[in-house]
This record gives structure tokens, sequence and C-alpha cells, in this order.
């Protein structure tokens, strides 16, 4: 079986479109034995995960379509899976989608593609919040929630435990520029002692950092093993984005803000009702909370507890399940039709 993964990636999109499709990939190939190649739209990037599997990079400005038809002629993947930006998915992908469903390839939309929904024979939503749309037909599976969030399985969260080790994540690409003024901010504000980790995004520049720093404050540059260095700090702060769902994951006591506007405050609601990370304005009130989040132990303990009760299904596995039953319906069917 072959199943192809089309995703987006780059300075103007961010890391996480890819790096959930990375994390699909590699459980599809592990656990369903399948072939997977990937094709990436966006900016390239040199990235040890990715070149476990077959891969594409396609600019933004070429004929995204094109090459998924040429692919579907060599290749002829049984499935195929879009996780793609609205603000990059082609507006002729209705005719691709089309042919696809004539060749009676099945077609997978994560988290994306929800305005052709009527192709679809899965949309799985790694998300909180969804609006269900007039162009997605009642007949059309939808998978969303909390036990929807595709995150890696190779490390299991363990118990919370107070320290001073604290993670910055500011995006894969690090938009907004918060590398600019935050690791200033966070060396004169965090507690003596403090340990900042500071990562860097595939797609982002390096942070400027003090000139004499009060605090110790390590880099970690685009590391391939981002889960495993959640599991070994203490707190976190953080932009909106999958990475913030992955500290839930593993019960890190986190401050999250969006410095995006007024983009994610529905999300970030719903996320402060549920009691399971402090929500900040922006990264000045970000580094109010941290340090109140730092200052007591029985808060951190709290969020910790919450947020893993409220992520203790890794949605990975349940959209691997899907995957499975998808392709055992098809082989019934095919076997009945002998």
């Amino acid at each position: 079986m072959r199943i192809l993964i089309v995703c987006n990636a780059g300075r103007n999109i961010g890391f996480g479109h890819l790096s959930r499709s990375l994390v699909i990939a590699k459980e599809l190939r592990d656990y369903l034995q399948v072939n997977v190649e990937i094709i990436v739209s966006g900016d390239e990037i040199n990235h040890p995960e990715l070149n476990l599997f077959e891969h594409t990079f396609l600019s933004l400005d070429k004929d995204l379509i094109e090459t998924i038809f040429k692919k579907i002629q060599a290749k002829q993947p049984n499935i195929i899976i879009f996780d793609l930006s609205p603000q990059f998915t082609p507006s002729s992908l209705d005719r691709l989608l089309i042919y696809l469903k004539m060749c009676k390839i099945k077609i997978i939309g994560v988290d994306s593609i929800v305005e052709f929904g009527a192709y679809l024979d899965l949309l799985f939503i790694p998300s909180i919040l969804f609006e269900k749309s007039d162009k997605i037909p009642v007949s059309t599976p939808i998978m969303m929630g909390w036990d929807c969030f595709l995150l890696k399985s190779d490390i299991e969260p363990s118990p919370w435990y107070p320290g001073n080790k604290v993670l910055i994540l500011t995006g894969g690409s690090d938009v907004a520029g918060i590398g600019n003024t935050l690791p200033a901010k966070l060396d004169r504000a965090l507690p003596e002692g403090s340990e900042i980790h500071w990562v860097i995004g595939p797609y982002a520049q390096l942070p400027h950092l003090p000139e004499s720093p009060r605090l110790n404050i390590i880099i970690h540059n685009a590391p391939p093993n981002l889960n495993k260095l959640m599991t070994e700090v203490n707190y976190a702060l953080t932009v909106f984005g999958v990475s913030f769902f992955e500290l839930l994951y593993y019960g890190i006591p986190t401050v999250v803000f969006s410095p995006y506007g007024s983009r994610d405050d529905a999300y970030l609601k719903k996320i402060k009702h549920e009691n399971v990370a402090m929500i900040a304005k922006d990264e000045d009130d970000a580094i109010l909370k941290l340090n109140e989040l730092m200052n007591s132990n029985s808060l951190a303990m709290s969020l910790s507890n919450h947020a893993r009760q409220k992520l203790a299904v890794n949605g990975t596995k349940k959209f691997i399940s899907a995957i499975k039953m998808l392709v055992d319906s098809e082989n019934n069917n095919s076997g009945k039709n002998k």
C-alpha cells in the first residue's frame, strides 16, 4: 500500500503542518507497514525526520496540483492525506479531488480543505474548536476534539516535578519576531538560577541574547527530538500552536499567548475555561504569569494534572485506527465485488 501526504511549511506558514505530517508518516510506516511519501509545498529545509521518507519540496509559486497528478500517475497511491494551510490551498483543488474519486483513491483532510468536504472520506480535526460548514455533507466522517491531537508516541508522559528549567517556544518561523525582545526580558525577570532553554524553529532566526546574561540561556537549534526536551523541563512559555498541545500532553505547566492579534482568541478562551494552562495577553504578561507559575508548586501541579487528563488519549493512534478501518473497508468491498 502507498500513501501520499501533502502539506505546507515555510517561513510565512510555520512548521506545524509538516510536524504533524511527520508524526503521521512515522506511525503509518511503523504500525501499518505502508510506503509513505511526502510532498511539502513551501520553503525547503534539511530535517532529519523528513529524510527518513521519500519526499519532494515544491516552492509556493509552483503548480502543486500538477505535481500531485504526476505523483499519482507514477506511484499510484491508495490514500492521499492533505494537511494544508487554508491560505495556501489551491483554488483548483476540487479538479484534483474529482479525479481522485474517479480513481477510487481515498482522500483525508487533516484540519484543512474543509470547503472541499464533499470529496473527503475522512475529515480529521486536531483541534478543540470546529465550526461545521454547509460544504461538508452529513455523510462525511468527522473526528475532532481533545483526543484527536497528532502527538509523538515514543515517550510517555510522567508526573510533573518542580525545578528551574524553562522551555521557550516561539513557533517554527517566529513570524512575530519574539526572539528580538523576549530573551532580554526573561533574563531580567525570571528568578535567580533559572535555566532558559530557547528553541529556534526550523525557519526562525537566531534570538537576540543579552550581552552579559544573568541567567543560563541554552539554545536548541531546530532539535529533532523536541518532545524529549519537553519532558526534561519544568515549565514552558510558548506561542499558541501545535507544540502547545504537545506540552499539555506531557503535563508541562505552561504559559501560552498569541502574538497574532485576535486570531486565536476563541481557542485561548476555551483553554482558559478548561484550566490546563495560563493564558497571557502578550509577551510581557506572559513573563508575569511565568513568574507566578514558577513561584507556586500547587498551581503548576494543578495545571499539569488537568492538562494530562484532557489529553489522556494520543490522537495519533486514533488517526491510524481510522486509516486502517478505511483500508479494511475498501479491501472487504473489493473482495465482495470479485
